[in-house]
């Protein structure tokens, strides 16, 4: 109880001061129509001078980490894998397809722009899996470095402008390649970043394109965990093999993750609990970013240069133009 107590006392400031940034992140993007994620870690970039409190740092500091790992390990729940498991073939085949594919040349392509793995790896996985999530998943992933928060920062704020204009060019391109309802959906929800953003495309064609956009967008967000439990692996593999255990091949917050996700498709966990878990899993995530913008340098983004924003852009036009080309040689 001691030890609470003494939590508490010490990190209270930086928590509150994160959650109430979150909170102001959450009421102007719904005044505004904007993404509250990148709102968040641009207010966030603006209070740096906040970092060096003594007073706030442990509570920034266990927000920027800690609820970084609650909100993602929450994202098993909005996986339904019922819904999944009963699209038949075709569509969990397009999605690996994209993914795999995009995966490979956004790692190529970023690696030799950005001259870092583990960054090219960050590019690359935000864009082909499910943009901010997976970044924030894979963040949790990644060996610790320096570096990270300001990596993570830049590409979150690069995947959020391009998964807007994505939302509002990809159907004006479904259209003008003469896609039918079904291949604008799977097209759409193949290729843009975000889920708000694909949904929002995909009805923007039509209520069938939106239902399609849907489908084919969360089959990708379920490759988040695949993806992360063989780069959680690799990266253990990779290390020495002293002071390696189970919580580094299987972190807890990927157990988790599966747990959860497990749980609502046997029905163990009501829908209304798995809503309310998304919702709380929004609001970490959300929190946390802010954390990390507090705790991120601005000189650190401006530093890194263009070359990251190249690389997002490149893999970017690389899977809309691979989603068309599949779409096309595998009519549908």
């Amino acid at each position: 109880m001691s030890e609470m107590i003494g939590f508490l006392r010490s990190h209270y400031p930086g928590i509150l001061l994160s959650v109430l940034i979150g909170i102001a992140s959450i009421a102007l993007g719904a005044q505004y129509g904007m993404p509250v994620m990148m709102i968040a870690i641009l207010l966030g970039l603006s209070l740096h001078s906040l970092s060096s409190s003594k007073i706030l740092e442990p509570g920034v500091g266990w927000s920027a980490k800690s609820l970084l790992y609650i909100g993602v390990a929450l994202l098993g729940l909005r996986i339904d894998l019922a819904m999944l498991l009963g699209a038949g073939l075709f569509l969990p085949v397009l999605a690996v397809t994209l993914v795999l594919f995009t995966l490979l040349f956004g790692y190529v392509v970023s690696k030799c722009l950005v001259k870092d793995k583990h960054f090219a790896l960050l590019i690359a996985t935000a864009v082909a899996v499910c943009g901010v999530s997976a970044a924030a998943a894979l963040c949790c992933a990644l060996p610790k470095c320096d570096k990270r928060n300001s990596q993570l920062a830049l590409t979150i704020g690069g995947i959020t402008v391009l998964s807007t204009i994505a939302m509002i060019l990809y159907p004006i391109i479904a259209h003008s390649f003469g896609l039918n309802e079904d291949q604008a959906g799977l097209f759409i929800g193949g290729s843009i970043h975000n889920v708000s953003q694909a949904v929002g495309a995909g009805y923007s064609v039509s209520s069938g394109a939106g239902d399609i956009a849907t489908l084919i967008k969360l089959m990708r967000v379920a490759l988040l965990l695949p993806v992360i439990i063989v780069i959680s692996w690799v990266f253990a593999r990779q290390a020495p093999d002293t002071g390696v255990g189970w919580t580094t091949y299987f972190p807890p917050f990927l157990i988790a993750f599966v747990v959860l996700a497990l749980g609502k498709y046997f029905g163990l966990i009501p829908e209304s609990v798995a809503t309310f878990g998304s919702k709380i899993s929004e609001i970490c995530l959300i929190v946390s970013l802010v954390a990390i913008g507090i705790r991120t340098n601005m000189k650190e983004i401006i530093n890194t240069g263009t070359r990251p924003i190249i690389a997002l852009s490149l893999t970017t036009i690389f899977m809309a133009i691979f989603a068309i080309a599949v779409l096309f040689i595998w009519p549908v």
